[in-house]
């Protein structure tokens, strides 16, 4: 119970400390329809991720979850903000038509 605590604690610090550093975004980028969850890739850090996408609506164990974008899964292994990174990433099926 207490690492689920600590890591619950460093990925609040994680994101208030994704949200307070400045995030370059392309103009538009949202507008033409692109996933930002595309640009998360197995291997980065929770900060990267929190840098890219922002805050998660909800977490559930070690999932971030977006709403309208996807599912991002981190290998829990340590502390959240020294190793912890993308183990795979689960775009929304909204965003991945069925031909």
């Amino acid at each position: 119970m207490r690492s689920w605590s600590v890591w619950m604690v460093s990925a609040t610090i994680a994101g208030i400390l994704a949200t307070a550093s400045p995030v370059l975004r392309v103009a538009g980028a949202e507008d033409v329809g692109v996933n930002p969850i595309t640009k998360v890739q197995p291997g980065m850090t929770m900060l990267q991720v929190l840098q890219t996408l922002g805050p998660p609506s909800d977490i559930v164990e070690n999932a971030f979850y977006y709403p309208r974008k996807g599912k991002v899964i981190f290998a829990s292994k340590g502390n959240p903000l020294d190793g912890t990174k993308v183990e795979k990433i689960e775009p929304s099926s909204i965003q991945n038509p069925v031909p």
